[in-house]
């Protein structure tokens, strides 16, 4: 199953044709392949408040007379790491910074525009 996207648009495009991608998706806990719905976007929050859209979840559904076993499954945008909060453009700001000899606040601080180190140091 495909995970990663250039765009919402081609996510959203993707999770409109699963009925008739059936035969190629297969469900990684039941191997069930026609039973997935589109499901909602998976949104990042971002540091003014606002949140973007950075991807797609899709149920292997168990509703109204399907089969399937119920697991949710996200498909993410490329520039996404999955599970981390920042983006891959701040992930490597913040490393650049740190094998320029910069120190993990100022890093931390360059990266995100944030001068709170805690979660440099996670």
């Amino acid at each position: 199953m495909r995970k990663f996207f250039n765009n919402i648009s081609e996510i959203d495009h993707y999770t409109m044709q699963l009925e008739q991608l059936c035969d190629s998706l297969k469900c990684q806990s039941c191997s069930k392949g026609d039973q997935f719905i589109s499901h909602g976007f998976v949104y990042k929050k971002q540091h003014c408040g606002d949140k973007i859209k950075v991807g797609k979840r899709i149920f292997c559904t168990n509703r109204f007379g399907r089969s399937g076993c119920g697991s949710t499954f996200r498909l993410y945008l490329s520039t996404e790491i999955p599970t981390l909060h920042y983006g891959c453009i701040q992930l490597f700001i913040f490393l650049n910074a740190l094998l320029d000899s910069a120190s993990i606040q100022a890093s931390y601080e360059k990266a995100t525009g944030t001068d709170e180190p805690r979660s440099a140091y996670r």
